[in-house]
Parts: C-alpha cells; structure tokens; sequence
C-alpha cells in the first residue's frame, strides 16, 4: 500500500512530512517514502542517513497509512532489521513537540506530524509520480 492522496490526512488532520534542513529534497514519491518507513532506503539521494522519528500516540495509524503495513508488524519488522545488523529502530516520540525538535536536532531525519512545521524544520510534499 503506498500513499495515494494528497494532502495526506491523518484521523482528518493533515498530516506534514518534515526533516532536517540538511535533507536537499524538496518532495519524494510515495514508493520512496514506503521505502523510507520500512528501512530499505538508507540514504538520502543527496547523500547522509535517513533517521526515521514516529509518534507513539499516532504510531499504528501513521505507519499504516503510509508504510502499508500495521505498527505490530512494523515493530516487529525493524526488530528483525535491528537483530541481523541491517537498521536502527527509529526514534518514537511521545509527542509532536518532541518530534520536531529531534528533527530539528538530527541531519538526515524525517517524520510526520499534524502541527504546521516551524521553521525550525523542513517541509517536503509528495510527488505524485
């Protein structure tokens, strides 16, 4: 399942795909994003690791919507990425204030959120390609 429509809603609310103002993209494709969530892609095109941060409060919706699978399997499948040396478990926030400032504060990562993004961060879209 890859992301579809745009602007992306979450529970009604619209959901923002920020990262680090290091990351030189401006929009990825919903395969990309996919491939983001689920830890196949590693890097960024411009280069520096992708550092995933998720909402716990919003976590199994979240991760459903946009990485195609239910957050019992998307735990279960970092662990396994986590326990053969391919990954890191991303970072889960307790709240959105916590999520930003960790992107804030972390060159190449990425997450999403509800609360219109600071300038703090960056805010990328999806292409629809």
């Amino acid at each position: 399942m890859l992301v579809s429509v745009l602007p992306l809603l979450a529970e009604g609310k619209r959901v923002y795909i920020i990262t680090h103002l290091s990351v030189e993209e401006n929009s990825v494709n919903a395969r990309t994003l996919n491939k983001i969530l689920l830890g196949t892609k590693k890097k960024w095109d411009s280069g520096g690791y992708v550092r995933i941060a998720i909402l716990k409060e919003v976590a199994g919706y979240t991760i459903m919507e946009y990485s195609g699978v239910n957050e019992h399997r998307f735990i279960e499948h970092w662990k396994r990425l986590v326990f053969t040396g391919k990954g890191s478990l991303p970072k889960i926030c307790e709240s959105e204030e916590e999520l930003i400032q960790y992107v804030n504060e972390t060159p190449g990562s990425i997450g999403l959120v509800t609360l219109k993004p600071s300038p703090k961060v960056k805010e990328i879209t999806i292409d629809k390609n």
